[in-house]
């Protein structure tokens, strides 16, 4: 018999977070994508809206490569004399986005200085964001081109008059495959175009994730530069405050995070134990016997083990800004505790927020679950002998915030293995930027340009300021992120390294700038389209209220 390993209260509770955590994401890692329904909130203005939409946009703007090392977060802190804009990432690459930030807020400062809507340097802001994130744009570009080549092969020789259209389109978008300003710009404005309907039509008629859905998010992603921009300058203009002589600053990371504990004799059994209360012991023995179905079928517990062995944690941007401003006790610009990030929360991070004490404002959530999750601040080291501390470790923020956690993700867990359901198709993590809840940007923009409108008016006055709007700019997009939240999973993320292109390149670029408008254009219509939990020890069962 092996000799037992004695663990020590953090040990233990890795254990515990990270063995029914690993097994959910063995199961199903797709946890169900959602957004707090904000922009429909009657009791939220206009400005408060678009500011959340700023900070998304902005640190969408920093997230220069594909995957998850250069997911980006940011927060602004209110002070007397200036805004400091507190920014994470999850890798070393954020003091180059540190950088891109102070780039892009100094040409705001300047547009805003002299007043007037300037193109020229909203087009320099454009074409300076699509060379910083030139390696990204080009995986999008060739991602859509083989989804082309797939799509176009699956059409049968008689086509439709919706097949013709879409034929069109694509080669379109392949002649223009080897210049990624033009592509992003026409792009852009496919938006309301009657081949991204046909393109949503289709997104919606197949039960499964397909190549029509991959064709709508690659399309949508590679118009998100030019709808980010828009965002930026149109927010400048309603809160100056908030941007002018703003200071950059970085949120470093607490330092590594532990790893769970990995024993060779662990089996489903014990891992089953130690998660269900110990009375009744018929829930054990029900789970287990599910458990044992599944694993016979798709061999689930192979593949946790591998998983297990090799999780390689670390926190996520989001979550190390939101633990600065609540340990330093910072103030939000706007009083608006909001968290601004280039996709949507990951499973964990949105559990994590809802547990947490701050009160922070609720993020979009793809849903998806990711195993190599850390929480932001490590859990203290257990000193032994007369020098140990008088706190003991369950005292400590982290230890709390982990087992309110844990509570969601074991029921979670007893759900996925009690129903059986099937394992999902991941779903992207960053969102196609098309929306199904009306943010009328073009109106908005209208008002800002000095077309005297009355916003509060008749439908047809709305609708001819949205279109003097457009006529001022063929560029405008505000529509927030889209309720299909999608993007991406680990194993897509093929990241083709490029050399990063400076700022200095893109004066050769701004003739370019023109928008590219599709032939026979159409404008369609956009349409409108937890439980609290209690865990009162193992000799209680799990339960909701």
């Amino acid at each position: 018999m092996p000799e037992r390993i004695l663990l020590n209260a953090n040990e233990k509770l890795l254990r515990r977070f990270y063995e029914p955590l690993v097994l959910l994401g063995a199961l199903d890692p797709t946890r169900g994508a959602h957004r707090p329904d904000l922009t429909s909130d009657l009791g939220l203005d206009k400005q408060s809206k678009w500011w959340r939409n700023f900070l998304d946009q902005l640190a969408f703007l920093c997230d220069f490569e594909k995957g998850g090392d250069t997911v980006t977060a940011i927060a602004v802190q209110k002070r007397v004399d200036h805004p400091v804009f507190w920014l994470a990432s999850n890798s070393k690459s954020r003091d180059k986005a540190r950088d891109h930030v102070c780039w892009i807020l100094g040409r705001l400062n300047d547009m805003h200085s002299v007043d007037i809507w300037d193109d020229e340097r909203e087009r320099e802001i454009l074409f300076g964001c699509i060379d910083f994130s030139r390696a990204r744009v080009k995986t999008y570009i060739v991602w859509l081109m083989r989804a082309l080549k797939q799509a176009k092969e699956s059409m049968q020789e008689s086509r439709t008059p919706e097949d013709t259209l879409l034929m069109a389109e694509f080669e379109h978008l392949e002649m223009l495959k080897s210049d990624p300003h033009q592509l992003c710009a026409h792009a852009h404005s496919l938006r309301k175009h009657r081949f991204m309907e046909v393109l949503s039509q289709r997104h919606t008629v197949h039960s499964q994730r397909g190549i029509w859905s991959d064709i709508r998010h690659l399309v949508g992603r590679l118009g998100l530069w030019h709808k980010a921009i828009r965002i930026l300058v149109s927010g400048t203009k309603m809160f100056p405050q908030y941007i002018e002589g703003a200071e950059v600053m970085v949120v470093a990371p607490h330092g590594s995070a532990a790893l769970p504990y990995f024993d060779d004799s662990t089996d489903m059994a014990k891992i089953i134990l130690r998660m269900v209360p110990s009375d009744p012991p018929s829930l054990a023995e029900e789970l287990s016997a599910a458990l044992a179905e599944v694993d016979a079928i798709a061999g689930i517990w192979d593949k946790f083990r591998e998983d297990y062995k090799n999780i390689r944690p670390r926190p996520h941007a989001e979550l190390l800004v939101l633990e600065h401003f609540h340990s330093e006790n910072l103030d939000f610009v706007a009083d608006e505790k909001y968290i601004g990030c280039s996709k949507p929360s990951c499973y964990c991070c949105n559990l994590y927020m809802q547990c947490h004490p701050g009160g922070f404002i609720p993020r979009a959530c793809h849903g998806n679950l990711w195993i190599n999750w850390a929480p932001p601040i490590p859990l203290p080291s257990i000193q032994l002998g007369a020098g140990r501390s008088r706190v003991r470790p369950q005292q400590h923020h982290t230890f709390g915030l982990l087992q309110k956690m844990l509570v969601r993700i074991r029921l979670d867990l007893q759900d996925q293995i009690l129903s059986r359901r099937p394992r999902r198709a991941r779903l992207p993590d960053s969102t196609t930027g098309m929306s199904s809840v009306p943010f009328d940007t073009d109106k908005l923009l209208a008002s800002l340009l000095g077309l005297r409108r009355n916003l509060s008016g008749s439908q047809g006055d709305e609708s001819a300021a949205a279109s003097e709007g457009e006529a001022a700019d063929a560029r405008i997009d505000g529509l927030p992120a889209e309720r299909s939240l999608d993007a991406g999973s680990e194993g897509r993320d093929e990241i083709l390294t490029e050399g990063d292109l400076t700022h200095g390149n893109q004066n050769q670029n701004l003739s370019k700038a023109k928008q590219v408008q599709p032939p026979g254009a159409e404008v369609d219509e956009e349409s409108s389209a937890e439980e609290e939990l209690v865990f009162k020890g193992r000799k209680n069962r799990l339960y909701s209220r």
